[in-house]
C-alpha cells in the first residue's frame, strides 16, 4: 500500500510539472503571436505573456472556462471603451 501512495505521489508530482510546461508553453506562443499587436515589440510580447499566464491560472485554480472567459470579455470591453473614449465617440 504504501508503494502505490509513492508512486501516486510521484505521478502527481509529473503531472503537475508536465501542467506548468504546456502553461508556460502556451503562455510563451501567446505573448509571441502579439509581437506585432498594440502595444509593438517585447513590451506588448511580455504583457500578453503575463496575461495568459493570469487566464492559465485562474482557468487552473477555477477547473473551468468560465472566469477566464468572463475576465477576457471584461478587458475587450475595457479596451473598446478606452478606444472608443480616445477617438471621441463617448
Amino acid at each position: 500500500m504504501a508503494g502505490r501512495m509513492i508512486g501516486c505521489d510521484d505521478m502527481n508530482r509529473r503531472n503537475h510539472i508536465r501542467c506548468s510546461f504546456s502553461h508556460l508553453f502556451s503562455a510563451a506562443l501567446f505573448g509571441l503571436a502579439r509581437l506585432y499587436g498594440i502595444p509593438r515589440g517585447w513590451i506588448g510580447a511580455g504583457l500578453a505573456f503575463i496575461y495568459a499566464l493570469l487566464l492559465g491560472s485562474v482557468r487552473f485554480y477555477t477547473r473551468g472556462l468560465p472566469a477566464p472567459v468572463m475576465i477576457h470579455t471584461a478587458a475587450d470591453f475595457t479596451i473598446c471603451l478606452i478606444l472608443l473614449g480616445m477617438i471621441g465617440k463617448i
